[in-house]
């Protein structure tokens, strides 16, 4: 998986690495992505977790990761409708309830909020 490997290389590079050049979101496999199923399956988000339709786990560290991703790949700053592209997930009042939740920063208010991915989602390990 190309995306993996570049990852796996910035990480393994113990250096902070801030994109210069973002890419397009579609370009780029979105969902929130199943780390027990090595990444191949995209989970769905039910009951304040996601869970994935094909090992029936839930994890919640999965969507911190795909923040983390979505950092690295596209750029630090993301609103709603990014979020709801970027994670699958479909209803706007969810997808805000979940941005609530992760308590990040922000400027604006109602449909012109954009939140900020913390620098410290650069370093999450799957593992870890």
């Amino acid at each position: 998986d190309f995306i993996r490997s570049i990852h796996d290389y910035v990480m393994s590079q113990n250096t902070f690495y801030e994109a210069n050049r973002y890419v397009s979101i579609h370009s780029l496999k979105r969902g929130v992505l199943c780390p027990h199923c090595n990444f191949k399956s995209t989970m769905h988000y039910e009951s304040r977790t996601f869970c994935c339709p094909i090992c029936s786990r839930t994890n919640r560290k999965a969507l911190l990761l795909t923040l983390r991703d979505y950092r690295i790949l596209v750029g630090p700053h993301i609103n709603n409708s990014q979020f709801r592209e970027w994670t699958g997930v479909s209803s706007c009042k969810t997808a805000s309830k979940i941005l609530a939740r992760l308590n990040f920063d922000y400027v604006g208010s109602n449909r012109k909020r954009i939140y900020t991915v913390p620098q410290e989602y650069m370093f999450l390990d799957e593992l870890g």
